[in-house]
């Protein structure tokens, strides 16, 4: 039976996967924020799943990732740290520790990995749920800053606004007007 699930599961994401490909290809300006928050979610789904359901215990799971490259498997955990945690307050030196390394060397390995900074990544997590919220709930803007783990106002503007090259209200409303 988990054969014929994990197959139909496979059918379904190829052919989302083939959806998004398309509807970026020919419409990428109105489309491609959209199918980076459906495929966030699938993802998430994907990873929520597979914690509730491991194919190897956590333990057996690290050693797989520390056998391929060291440096990719902490790199890894620490981008997976960070899509855990994003909405509460990350700091460098917490995000170093899970994986046993210095801040200073955490930051370098992380950025060479994945041409991002850590920084950088939580930003672009709070941005795509800040994303999320605005598209899917009328919460005032304040309050959904504050729920996609941004400290203060300013700040999520700025960071939205470095993001996406719009304001959060500005999304908001081309949004609501695309999807009349």
């Amino acid at each position: 039976m988990s054969g014929d699930c994990d197959s139909t599961t496979a059918t379904r994401d190829k052919f989302l996967f083939q959806q998004w490909h398309s509807d970026v290809s020919n419409d990428p300006e109105n489309t491609r924020e959209f199918v980076l928050l459906e495929l966030k979610a699938r993802l998430l789904r994907l990873a929520r799943s597979y914690s509730k359901n491991p194919v190897l215990s956590s333990d057996a799971r690290d050693a797989s990732l520390k056998n391929s490259s060291p440096n990719l498997a902490k790199a890894e955990l620490m981008a997976c740290h960070i899509a855990r945690n994003f909405k509460s307050r990350l700091q460098i030196k917490d995000i170093a520790e899970c994986v046993d390394l210095h801040p200073d060397y955490a930051s370098t390995l992380f950025r060479k990995t994945f041409g991002l900074t850590l920084n950088g990544l939580i930003t672009r997590h709070r941005v795509a749920e800040a994303q999320r919220l605005l598209i899917s709930s009328n919460d005032q803007i304040i309050d959904i800053a504050f729920a996609a783990g941004f400290d203060s106002l300013s700040r999520f503007n700025r960071a939205f606004k470095e993001v996406t090259s719009m304001t959060p209200r500005g999304f908001r409303k081309e949004c609501r007007l695309n999807n009349r």
